[in-house]
This record gives C-alpha cells, sequence and structure tokens, in this order.
C-alpha cells in the first residue's frame, strides 16, 4: 500500500502527533521513523533487527545479549541498593535501560551518569515534541526548542561514525532518498528508538512491575497524601494501595507477571 501511494505513515504516537521542528535538523525526510518512506524503510529495517535481535533462543547472540543484560542488571542493583532506587518517572530504570540498549545498539559501554544525563533531555524533548491543543509550558522558556533542536542534531551527529563502522556494509547502495543517506537515516532511527520505543514505554512498565514487588501503600481512604479528608469518598478510594498483596510471583512466572502488568497499567 505505501509502495503505490494508496496508504500513507503518518507521525502519530499514541493520540498525539509528533511534531516535525524539533527532527528538523537531523537531515532526513520525513522527519521521523514513524513515518519514513517505504524505501527508506526497507533499507534500515534489516540493520535495526540485525541491531536489537537475539536470534533464536539457543543462539550465540542470544546468549550474548542474556548474558550482558544480566551482568548489567546485577551491577545496576548492587550499586541502587547502597545508594536507593527510584522507580517514578524520572528515575533509575530509565537511566539503566539506555545504558542496556545503547550498549546493544553500539557494543560500547556508557555510565548510569551518563545515562541520567541522556534522560534529562529525554524527557524534555518528549514533553515539547508531542503536539496537543495547548502550547506546552516548556515551549515558552526562551531558547529552549531551538536549544534541543541543535542538540538533536549534535546527537545524530555523533551517532553517525558509528553506524558507518558497524552498518555501512548493511547499508552500502541503498536508497534512503529524500533523505541526506541512509547512515543519516539508520542514526536518526537509533535515536527515535532511544527517545521513545525501549527508552520510555520499556521503562514504565518496568517500574510498575518493581512498584507492584516491593510497595508497602495501603489502602488510604484518598489517593492523595493521606492527610486530605475528603466527605463521601468514592468506593474506589477505599481499595488505593498496592493492588498486587502477594507482592511474588513463582520461578518461571517472570513473563507472565509483565504482561499482567502491561495489561492492567
Amino acid at each position: 500500500g505505501q509502495w503505490n501511494g494508496t496508504l500513507w505513515r503518518g507521525h502519530e504516537l499514541g493520540t498525539g502527533f509528533l511534531s516535525p521542528y524539533l527532527w528538523s535538523s537531523r537531515g532526513i525526510d520525513p522527519f521521523a521513523a514513524l513515518g519514513v518512506e517505504p524505501n527508506q524503510h526497507a533499507a534500515v529495517r534489516p540493520a535495526l533487527e540485525k541491531m536489537w535481535g537475539t536470534g533464536g533462543k539457543n543462539s550465540a547472540e542470544y546468549r550474548r545479549t542474556e548474558d550482558m543484560v544480566r551482568a548489567s542488571i546485577q551491577e545496576f542493583l548492587a550499586d541502587r541498593r547502597k545508594n536507593g532506587l527510584k522507580v517514578d518517572m524520572l528515575g533509575d530504570v530509565m537511566a539503566w535501560a539506555h545504558q542496556v540498549l545503547y550498549k546493544k545498539a553500539f557494543k560500547r559501554d556508557i555510565t548510569l551518569m551518563e545515562g541520567k544525563v541522556f534522560m534529562v533531555f529525554q524527557l524534555l524533548y518528549l514533553g515539547l515534541a508531542l503536539q496537543s491543543d495547548t502550547e506546552p509550558v516548556l515551549a515558552k522558556v526562551p531558547f529552549l526548542l531551538p536549544t534541543l533542536r541543535q542538540q538533536v542534531a549534535r546527537i545524530v551527529r555523533s551517532y553517525e561514525p558509528i553506524v558507518q563502522e558497524m552498518y555501512a556494509d548493511d547499508l552500502d547502495g541503498l536508497d534512503c532518498s529524500p533523505s541526506t543517506s541512509c547512515v543519516t537515516q539508520l542514526a536518526s532511527a537509533i535515536l527515535d528508538a532511544f527517545l521513545l520505543a525501549g527508552g520510555v514505554s520499556l521503562t514504565v512498565s518496568i517500574n510498575a512491575g518493581i512498584a507492584l514487588l516491593y510497595s508497602t501503600a495501603e489502602p488510604m481512604g484518598t489517593p492523595y497524601s493521606g492527610n486530605e479528608e475528603v466527605e463521601n469518598p468514592p468506593d474506589s478510594w477505599l481499595a488505593w494501595g498496592n493492588p498486587f498483596p502477594d507482592m511474588a510471583y513463582e520461578h518461571g512466572q517472570e513473563l507472565q507477571f509483565y504482561w499482567e502488568v502491561l495489561r492492567y497499567f
């Protein structure tokens, strides 16, 4: 359908749609991975699958990825055991996830602090990139939008040499027009994956799962701090607290647990 023009691929993300401004300095057209042309998708998709894929469960790549993630999470939890773990939207899991995704994509390590710096940029970016009926308050901060736009271009430029080194053979001779090049196209798609897909959706789900396993919240009467008094509160408020009182699951039920987390939240 896209090849013959009967279908159009847009830039919608849930109920919002992405603003082209923050993408406009990347050198790609259309402006985000969500709305790429079919020739661009055909060019970069195999490289993305090679980058993020793990192969079959008994493959060498699967074992390497499993070992990498296990070592990373053990190091992360050991560090957080000493320094405390935050599982809110601005928490440590989002920074750690960026570490893992960066390592998987580029076979290079970054620190948790570098992940946190990226996370701050990521949340600012997301707050301004999704258009709505009202202009975000942040958009009124002088120079913020142009500064973020410039930072996006710098990040994509910093990814391009790594993409060239690792995936040039996969992209050789392919057509990503009207974008500048397939190297730029892939570098931009990787940044979109870090910003939008694994970087946010994944971490929100992990945070919710951790909260269910460790939260000791009890019914408070209201969904606020527990200090307010509300006349005739709704019955639903009486059950406010951790909706998973077992706070544990049996060995081997990890995937089922997180599937239920995704369904619930």
